[in-house]
């Protein structure tokens, strides 16, 4: 019985539900968590860059993307890579042939004449991997 319990839980690793804030202090409830994540996130992607930011105006045409640079991106994409918030994998899209490049060329044309990205796109997922070692930091 020892062995077959033991067995069991050789691969056990506790989860902590729990991280520390920057001044060290464990912080336990989720929306305290989940603020703690929201303000790392924010810290990790902010511009400390003192440079001013410059419009480049130019007076060369940047012309909009082609068939054939649609068919070209559908080739690179990886694959066996999960899908994204809009359940569709690399190799459903990669399987749509002709077809699917044109809608995609389309979409593409719409999206560079518009000047905006579908809402849908501009949503992501945060998934956390735990580091090694203490995983209540976040630093």
């Amino acid at each position: 019985m020892y062995s077959g319990i033991k067995r069991l839980m050789r691969n056990f690793t506790p989860r902590l539900f729990a991280i520390k804030d920057k001044d060290g202090k464990t912080l336990t409830e989720n929306e305290e968590i989940s603020n703690r994540w929201k303000e790392y996130c924010s810290e990790m992607y902010e511009d400390n860059t003192n440079e001013e930011k410059k419009q480049v105006e130019s007076n060369d045409e940047i012309l909009e993307p082609t068939r054939s640079e649609v068919e070209w991106a559908i080739k690179q994409l990886p694959k066996g890579k999960s899908a994204g918030n809009d359940k569709i994998h690399a190799e459903m899209i990669k399987a749509s042939g002709e077809q699917g490049i044109d809608i995609f060329h389309k979409l593409c044309k719409k999206i560079w004449i518009e000047e905006k990205w579908p809402d849908e796109w501009v949503k992501s997922v945060f998934v956390p991997i735990p580091k090694k070692g203490d995983f209540t930091t976040m630093f």
